[in-house]
């Protein structure tokens, strides 16, 4: 360390114990013996470059810049420390090396990386020409440009050292509008009041509670018009009424139950608008997951109903059980237990129960989404279930048998579409062509299967089933399409989070480690052969129905509005001029503004599209697209500060984002967002000039598309209803799509 950083550290020592600031005073000391002894003597920074000007490791300078910034010293103690470590050369001023370096060490105690072709000498380059010299920076410079990376956030000083080095352009940004919130009663309590939240819960679902609603009348009135059909019995009473009831129930239900789940017939329903427009389309496997339990439930009733009826009957006086309409089932009161237990509706009965005790455990969300294959395995129960309850009322005990005539339609349907997605599954044949792993997805490019485009119409935002037969001949997973339907291959973005997913991670890490060279050129051993089924309605395709659309997608939910950008791309391309490379949007065209989010924990997932998007900035003349990238893994006040600071002064000096690597208006955030304030900005940005009159002319309709986890879409759902009753001209319409 050269004499003046030593006059320097027993000068700012003298001053903490002025301050009776021991804490201040011992940390200065140990940061000074650390870095004395972590020099290598003798090192030769004129062959060094970037970090390594320094004679300490890459992530040590990181560490030593985070242990200055945390610690108790003051803002100007902090900054003559880091001045000093930098100024390698001791002359008391910072070489255009040694900035360099800072700037790194700055980004790497966060644990940051630079995306895109970011030019480290170009950006000091820009710093230094603020400077009196322009090879040479001085303490009192350096802590004018660089005192937000090193002072605490929430100081003052800090937030002006930030403004020093934040100088931008500044683009519009229109004023936040914030709506008013409170109701027309002003009382808190009666606000946050029990019938202030149901009454805001049935505005938010009203479309599902009303199609609920018509469903649990439907089971009531199948249950009654069952029930009234059988008369009071001496010896068993209503017992027969009831399991009659219950059984009904479960013949409707075994309908209901199957229907949601035949994709092309869900896929089919979504080209109707007043399907669309009226049925919550979106919730079809929550209406299958809702009849399936009242269909156990039901079942459940049914065998308790016999049960009671059993014991009834062989416990009752002989002379009133001469009396009951059943009394010719002899049996039932006086054959052995085992052998009764060997009659069909006994034994059949008893094997649905088995089947139900099997598969409603392992329905869990947890059990689904950690061990796919006894999801799957479980579910095929249902083959059996469903055959063992059309011979269930074979016996003819009570009336003639009906299960069949409830069960061969769902069957059939069923059978047909199953029948329908194997001529699919054998046309959707293809070959991985590429991947690329990251450390937690991988993304697979695949040849685009000659049926693909022959079977139905390839919407931006549907999905498919995808099956490995090396991994597993039976499992089918699904997978949103990432690519868009005019690109010539079809690619997925997979997240490794299940056994089948890290089973697939792995197999594709294996062959891309086999590449071997051959005569210069890279072989690389065949990928596993992919089955492709669908491809399959999804909420997101109805984007194209609104002029306004928000689309939000979180961590790999992204990928659906990926493929609606690329396709966006692809029809800008169309609409360029080839004269002057302007692009005209013809009237057809109504999507006049798109809102993107994506947030994300890893980094390494901006790289994953960014020519689409940085193509699609660059044919945005007329603004019509906002990218809001957010980096939820930063969000610690005292490390953004820093972070934006360097973040827009090389935005500001190159154009670029170095968090994402995309050349856009607008830059990566770090946390998480605000989205009440996003979405009331959305709505503002789209209210009418004239307020509407009650009953004069329609509410602006923007369309908000969201996939990601479920507890983000009930917040993001939260704020849409929210803003739908305090704006009065702007209706935001939800669709969500969870994994």
């Amino acid at each position: 360390m050269s004499g003046g950083l030593s006059k320097a550290m027993d000068a700012s020592a003298v001053s903490s114990d002025d301050c009776a600031n021991p804490r201040a005073a011992g940390q200065l000391s140990f940061f000074t013996q650390a870095f004395n002894a972590s020099s290598l003597p003798g090192s030769t920074h004129a062959e060094r470059t970037s970090m390594a000007f320094i004679p300490l490791p890459r992530e040590s300078v990181a560490m030593m810049v985070d242990a200055v910034r945390v610690s108790a010293l003051e803002d100007d103690e902090k900054c003559r420390f880091l001045f000093e470590m930098f100024d390698v050369e001791h002359r008391g001023v910072l070489s255009k090396e040694g900035v360099r370096a800072f700037v790194e060490a700055t980004f790497a105690t966060n644990g940051v990386e630079f995306l895109g072709a970011f030019d480290y000498d170009a950006v000091v380059g820009k710093v230094f020409g603020r400077c009196r010299q322009q090879d040479k920076m001085s303490y009192s410079e350096f802590k004018s440009v660089f005192g937000a990376v090193v002072a605490e956030s929430d100081d003052d000083k800090s937030k002006e050292a930030l403004g020093r080095l934040t100088v931008i352009v500044q683009t519009h940004n229109p004023k936040e509008f914030v709506p008013n919130t409170t109701t027309t009663n002003n009382n808190n309590n009666e606000r946050g009041g029990r019938w202030y939240r149901i009454n805001k819960f049935c505005r938010r679902y009203k479309a599902e509670i009303f199609w609920l609603t018509l469903y649990f009348l439907l089971m009531v009135a199948v249950f009654i018009a069952k029930a009234s059909r059988f008369a009071f019995d001496p010896a068993v009473g209503n017992c027969p009424r009831v399991a009659k009831g219950f059984a009904e129930i479960c013949l409707v239900n075994t309908m209901f139950v199957l229907l949601p789940m035949c994709r092309n017939f869900v896929t089919g329903l979504r080209t109707l608008p007043v399907v669309v427009n009226h049925l919550p389309i979106d919730h079809h496997i929550e209406f299958h997951k809702i009849c399936g339990v009242v269909l156990l439930l039901a079942f459940l009733g049914h065998t308790a109903a016999w049960l009671v009826i059993v014991v009834y009957v062989r416990t009752v006086p002989l002379a009133v059980w001469k009396q009951s309409r059943y009394h010719h089932l002899a049996f039932v009161r006086d054959e052995n237990l085992l052998l009764f237990a060997l009659r069909v509706p006994i034994w059949t009965g008893v094997a649905m129960l088995l089947c139900a005790a099997i598969a409603a455990p392992l329905c869990l969300e947890k059990v689904r989404r950690g061990k796919f294959n006894l999801f799957w395995v479980s579910h095929m129960l249902f083959i059996p279930f469903l055959v063992l309850m059309a011979f269930h009322g074979f016996a003819r005990w009570v009336a003639a048998p009906q299960a069949h005539y409830w069960v061969l339609p769902p069957i059939v349907i069923y059978l047909v579409e199953k029948r329908y997605r194997m001529t699919q599954m054998f046309g959707g044949q293809t070959q991985i062509a590429h991947v690329q792993l990251s450390k937690e997805a991988v993304a697979v490019f695949m040849r685009k299967p000659k049926a693909f485009s022959k079977r139905q119409r390839f919407l931006p935002g549907m999905y498919v089933f995808v099956n490995v037969p090396t991994i597993s001949k039976f499992e089918w997973h699904p997978f949103t399409i990432s690519s868009a339907p005019e690109d010539k291959f079809i690619s997925l973005h997979i997240q490794r989070s299940g056994d089948w997913t890290r089973a697939l991670y792995d197999n594709l890490q294996q062959h891309q480690a086999s590449r071997v060279e051959d005569q210069g050129s890279p072989v690389t051993s065949p990928y596993p052969t992919v089955f492709l089924d669908g491809p399959i309605g999804a909420p997101a395709q109805d984007y194209s129905r609104y002029r306004e659309v928000v689309l939000i997608g979180a961590g790999i939910g992204v990928t659906p509005f990926a493929s609606i950008l690329r396709s966006i791309m692809h029809q800008w391309e169309s609409y360029r001029c080839p004269q002057c490379g302007h692009v005209r949007f013809p009237p057809s065209f109504q999507l006049r503004k798109i809102y993107f989010y994506w947030v994300m924990r890893e980094q390494e997932a901006l790289t994953w599209f960014t020519n689409t998007m940085n193509q699609l900035s660059q044919m945005d003349a007329d603004n019509r697209l906002e990218i809001h990238n957010f980096f939820s893994s930063v969000k610690n006040e005292e490390v953004i500060a820093p972070l934006q600071a360097l973040q827009n002064f090389i935005h500001d000096t190159e154009g670029q984002d170095i968090i994402s690597g995309l050349q856009t208006r607008q830059r990566t955030r770090f946390g998480r967002p605000d989205w009440n304030a996003e979405l009331s900005r959305v709505a503002q940005n789209h209210r009418r000039l004239e307020p509407l009159e009650d009953g004069d002319g329609e509410r602006e309709e923007i369309g908000v598309f969201f996939c990601g986890p479920k507890p983000l879409g009930n917040v993001i759902d939260e704020q849409c209803a929210r803003l739908n009753q305090t704006v009065p001209d702007v209706e935001f319409a939800f669709h969500s799509e969870n994994f």
